[in-house]
């Protein structure tokens, strides 16, 4: 069985481009293997776990990877659109695979601070 993770990210910086961020999945005997995960998908979600969708990154689509899939990381790619509003935003990461077993394994939140220099202001 898998372990569900709460992994609430360091506070980003509202108009920085968002770092990219590396999950490592794992249960009790180790890393899991993640050679037949079909698809993934991680939402951002504004003021609650049930706001509105600010972004959404899938393997299919673009925005997450599976690196090496023996690993057990998923990587959340670096995306430079984060112009988001000031303010606390939800996600998790919840994979499909090949069985077609849905399940979610990290979740958290991350703090949007408002910034004070805009370049071209």
């Amino acid at each position: 069985m898998a372990i569900i993770a709460r992994k609430d990210l360091r506070p980003r910086w509202k108009g920085d481009s968002f770092k990219s961020v590396n999950f490592t999945l794992s249960n009790s005997l180790g890393v899991i293997d993640l050679t037949n995960v079909s698809t993934g998908i991680l939402q951002f979600r504004y003021n609650g776990r049930q706001g509105p969708v600010i972004k959404e990154c899938t393997i299919a689509g673009g925005g997450l990877t599976i690196p090496a899939p023996l690993t057990g990381v998923v990587t959340l790619v670096q995306f430079d659109d984060m112009d988001w509003d000031a303010g606390m935003y939800y996600y998790d990461l919840q994979l499909t695979w090949v069985d077609g077993t849905i399940k979610t394994y990290v979740y958290g939140g991350v703090k949007v601070e408002q910034d004070v220099s805009v370049i071209g202001a």
